[in-house]
């Protein structure tokens, strides 16, 4: 009787770990849903000013439950995350050559240059005029 007790709480122990394993699995499916309506949203408007507030009514989520629910998704706070859009647009852009470094700047959605030029050195290590000169050499773009 006792390995049988013994045996029936082990089966009714996993079952119910199983139960709440895939719950768990189904919520974080639906987050991720809910994300990509956010990503697609940044994707479209990285040029314009975002507001958190702005993405959690997106979501209908407060905007608290909103910045925890993107950071634990995409590893970075929402206007991180942002930011680092508009800089890989940037070095998309300063490597074609047709805009000043101000202008590029200004097509990614940063609307102060100093601000642009801190933030694309923290995270390139070089200022955005450097990646200009390295990605041209003798006038032509390298591949």
């Amino acid at each position: 009787k006792g390995e049988l007790l013994k045996l029936i709480t082990y089966l009714a122990r996993n079952k119910a770990m199983e139960m709440l394993s895939e719950e768990g699995v189904l919520k974080r499916r639906k987050k991720l849903e809910q994300l990509n309506t956010v990503y697609q949203y940044i994707e479209m408007h990285y040029t314009e000013a975002i507001t958190n507030c702005e993405l959690a009514q997106l979501v209908h989520l407060s905007e608290g439950r909103f910045c925890h629910i993107f950071k634990e998704s995409a590893g970075a706070a929402p206007q991180q995350y942002i930011n680092e859009i508009r800089l890989h647009k940037a070095m998309k852009l300063l490597k074609q050559d047709a805009l000043t470094a101000t202008e590029v700047a200004e097509a990614v959605g940063f609307m102060d240059y100093n601000n642009f030029g801190r933030m694309f050195r923290k995270y390139y290590g070089y200022t955005p005029l450097e990646a200009r000169k390295k990605t041209h050499v003798g006038g032509k773009a390298q591949q």
